[in-house]
């Protein structure tokens, strides 16, 4: 009887234990899926001599063969990244024929590939000069769970350049562990069935490192607490109606500190989230309340430390927070610079103050980014002398088009009401507009209607179509539209009743009225003012401010 008891046991122990696998196995493995070639899906950069080509994503030129690679040079080292939007599981990548000495794939959780998760690596004979037979990459442990892929490729010492015909990389999506759904008020993660975010709980939950890069929606307006921690993000995060922005409130104050006489306690990328990376998407948010760091200090985000892929955005979004920092300081972003830059700052009205001591932007401080229909109406400060402070950006290298500003402007030279300090070549600022007063603490000349300064050696830079109407304090100069630098200027207009002479080409002076029936002479981003604001509009970006003149 005892023997029958224990026998008993074990079965249903055995019982237990197989039902306990095939759970975990539905949980974790997708119902019937098997990883598929993923080449597609993703974003694909690589650096000089290294171009992948899959057609519609043609880095580089010269492209003959979907998912081709090419490499230039002899016995040299080149790499390719991926970038597949969101955690998959990786399996194998496949090399169809290359003239290679080695090939090494590195799986990461971060785009700066900081965070490995495996290494695998096949070679070829260096002697050989014709395309050498396919070869597979198996990671050893098995699947790999992972959003970044870099390939690199030595080639041969006796070709110039080296090749393979066609790369696969298989791999698939994970299967979402249930205490990961149980996080958010529902949904699955993806574009097309996002987290639900409906509570403070929900919204920080967003920080954990099992939903990085995926979709969350947010339905409800949230408070966060005062003890809220910003946290990285790269996934995309969307208020559930474009028209009628979901408001998240926040108190945020990790100031600067002295210790002794010295500045040394500097709190770095704080904001809602305090960095951005991959294909951040952020849209249809109001952010209220306070926002207080030191160092590379915005409302939504701190800093991008290791750039954005294609597809990345800010957009239709509306601060009313205050930002105060000490260095680097915007109503949006603080710094957007760092690595290579293809996000986009759109759509964007900055209500808040902004407060600095070096370098302040009413949307943006630094930035490479994209800057298109974005508005400021809050008061920005910067009370020391560095880099730049304007009503958008204040230290720019990037293009900027169809954006205004209507809050005053006061900085420690190099301060425009569109761009302070511009320091890249070949830009370009357009169909712009400011009605701030703007204020040169330091009275060098180095003040602006649209654009403060030029950095010195930056050619090729150029302003279009834009006008100022806002009231310049810079000493005795006399700079409506830009103060110092090379630039070229065409088609720009400021509002001057007794036609004073800026002496700047490109410019003219314009009376109130005629200022207010100058939309044609604008060009056709602009159209006669409709409402309360008497200026030309932006057709695309109108205005929301009481105009002011001078």
């Amino acid at each position: 009887m005892k023997c029958y008891e224990n026998r008993s046991a074990f079965s249903k122990s055995l019982a237990f234990l197989l039902t306990f696998l095939l759970c975990f196995q539905l949980l974790w493995i997708p119902a019937g899926a098997e990883a598929t070639n993923i080449v597609s899906s993703a974003t694909i950069s690589g650096i000089t001599n290294s171009k992948m080509y899959d057609g519609t994503k043609n880095v580089g030129s010269n492209a003959s063969t979907t998912n081709s690679y090419r490499v230039g040079g002899k016995g040299v080292s080149r790499e390719t990244k991926f970038d597949f939007g969101k955690s998959m599981l990786l399996t194998s990548v496949v090399f169809a024929g290359a003239r290679f000495t080695s090939v090494t794939v590195v799986a990461a959780e971060d785009n700066a590939y900081t965070k490995e998760v495996a290494t695998a690596s096949v070679t070829w004979d260096d002697s050989a000069t014709a395309t050498l037979a396919e070869k597979t990459i198996v990671f050893a442990d098995g699947p790999v769970e992972a959003q970044y892929l870099k390939i690199t490729a030595v080639t041969t010492t006796g070709q110039s350049y080296a090749f393979y015909n066609e790369v696969e990389i298989y791999g698939q999506e994970k299967a979402l562990d249930p205490e990961v759904i149980a996080l958010f008020g529902g949904g699955t993660g993806t574009e097309e069935d996002p987290f639900i975010v409906s509570t403070p709980q929900q919204f920080m939950n967003m920080s954990d490192e099992r939903v990085a890069g995926m979709s969350f929606k947010v339905t409800a307006d949230i408070t966060l607490p005062d003890e809220y921690e910003p946290f990285a993000f790269s996934g995309k995060l969307a208020g559930a109606d474009a028209s009628n922005l979901k408001t998240i409130r926040v108190h945020i104050n990790k100031p600067a500190q002295n210790v002794g006489e010295e500045l040394e306690v500097i709190p770095e990328n704080v904001g809602l989230f305090s960095e951005a990376s991959g294909g951040v998407q952020i849209s249809n948010l109001r952010l209220t309340g306070s926002v207080t760091g030191g160092k590379f200090v915005g409302g939504f985000i701190g800093k991008a430390p290791s750039g954005t892929s294609s597809g990345a955005k800010l957009e239709n979004c509306v601060n009313e927070a205050d930002v105060t920092g000490y260095e680097a300081v915007g109503g949006f972003a603080g710094r957007i610079f760092d690595g290579t830059h293809n996000i986009t700052l759109n759509k964007l009205i900055n209500k808040g103050s902004v407060n600095a001591t070096v370098n302040a932007g009413g949307i943006i401080a630094t930035s490479k980014a994209a800057i298109t229909n974005c508005a400021n109406l809050g008061a920005v400060t910067a009370t020391n002398v560095g880099n730049g402070t304007a009503g958008i950006v204040g230290w720019n290298y990037g293009n900027v088009s169809f954006c205004y500003n209507s809050g005053d402007i006061r900085g420690t030279g190099n301060v425009g009401g569109i761009v302070g300090y511009h320091s890249q070549i070949s830009r370009t600022v357009a169909s712009c507009y400011n009605n701030g007063d703007i204020v040169n603490i330091s009275a060098d000349g180095t003040a602006g209607g649209i654009i403060g300064a030029v950095q010195s050696g930056k050619t090729g830079v150029s302003l279009n179509n834009s006008y100022n109407t806002g009231k310049i304090g810079d000493a005795q100069t006399f700079h409506p539209v830009f103060g110092s630098g090379e630039i070229a200027i065409t088609g720009c207009l400021y509002l001057s009743p007794s036609a004073q002479d800026d002496a700047v080409d490109g410019t003219l002076p314009k009376t109130l009225s005629e200022l207010a029936s100058a939309a044609t002479d604008l060009g056709s981003a602009f159209t006669a003012p409709a409402g309360t604001y008497q200026f030309p509009e932006i057709s695309a970006n109108l205005n929301r401010s009481d105009y002011k003149v001078y």
